[in-house]
């Protein structure tokens, strides 16, 4: 087990391995074209957008999704509940435990993955 999580690290390495968007070296799009090679958006549960982002570095590092968090959270009253759904959400919660990234709000923000993405995750990801 990794930390708090609450599946084996091999399970969350499985998920790591199955998902091109958890590999940061994974190259999306062409930085010698755009200046801009992405955008990532974080809505509310109406689809509605609150905050935004431009992705400027060729794979789909997680400081673009920690600092929409951070945002959010400076916006929101104190233990204030946020459900998070995140295609690599499994990725995300153990960066957060093993570094400390949002280590304020950790016990308000759960992390869950839209059924869209649910097929790449190990099963005991899927089941928690």
């Amino acid at each position: 087990m990794e930390g708090d999580l609450w599946v084996p690290k091999s399970v969350l390495d499985g998920c790591l391995a199955s998902f091109t968007a958890a590999d940061e070296a994974c190259i999306k799009g062409s930085t010698k074209l755009f200046d801009v090679t992405a955008n990532m958006t974080l809505l509310c549960r109406h689809n509605r957008p609150l905050f935004s982002v431009n992705m400027t570095t060729a794979g789909e590092g997680q400081h673009y999704v920690l600092a929409l968090l951070g945002k959010l959270f400076e916006h929101l009253p104190p233990n204030f509940l946020v459900r998070l759904l995140y295609d690599i959400g499994c990725q995300l919660h153990r960066s957060c435990d093993k570094w400390g990234f949002l280590k304020s709000y950790m016990n308000c923000l759960t992390f869950a993955v839209v059924i869209f993405h649910v097929f790449g995750y190990q099963w005991p990801c899927q089941i928690i």
